[in-house]
């Protein structure tokens, strides 16, 4: 008897383990990204990628580098270049951090009467920067950011 609560008890946990690792890997126009699943694809004109879910959305900006022309920005510039660039253009006043192997800054930002919390990093591929964008109402900061920054090293190109 002891040997069969053991064994339903381990199916148990490794069954439980495996609801909370519930995970799916989003691929879409180039980029690709491991989250929780329940993210559904929307068209938004001023997005390359843009998923949602009802406690999340996931935004994704290519630009080449003949488009960052204007702004200085080419094929030899830096990742800080083009945060620096990104940080002007959008007149934030947060830095971007290097931090575990990634470049992010963090920042909250009320849209339409309510608060949100977001996390944008940026990357560099053989053609193009891209901007990424993860963010939540604010009041679910604590626990996102986490979330973000292991989903930002998931990321991508194709």
């Amino acid at each position: 008897m002891k040997k069969l609560v053991c064994l339903l008890l381990v199916g148990f946990l490794l069954t439980g383990c495996a609801l909370l690792n519930n995970t799916k890997t989003y691929t879409s126009n180039g980029i690709s990204v491991t989250m929780d699943s329940g993210f559904y694809e929307k068209e938004l004109v001023s997005q390359t990628v843009y998923l949602e879910s009802k406690d999340a959305i996931f935004t994704a900006l290519k630009e080449d580098y003949a488009s960052l022309a204007a702004v200085n920005i080419t094929k030899d510039s830096t990742l800080k270049d083009y945060t620096d660039i990104v940080k002007t253009v959008n007149g934030m006043t947060e830095s971007f951090t290097e931090k575990d192997g990634l470049i992010y800054a963090t920042y909250e930002k009320n849209v339409s009467g309510k608060d949100f919390f977001y996390l944008v990093t940026a990357y560099k591929t053989d053609d193009a920067f891209w901007l990424v964008n993860f963010a939540c109402n604010k009041k679910d900061k604590a626990k996102f950011e986490p979330k973000f920054i292991e989903w930002a090293k998931t990321v991508e190109f194709k």
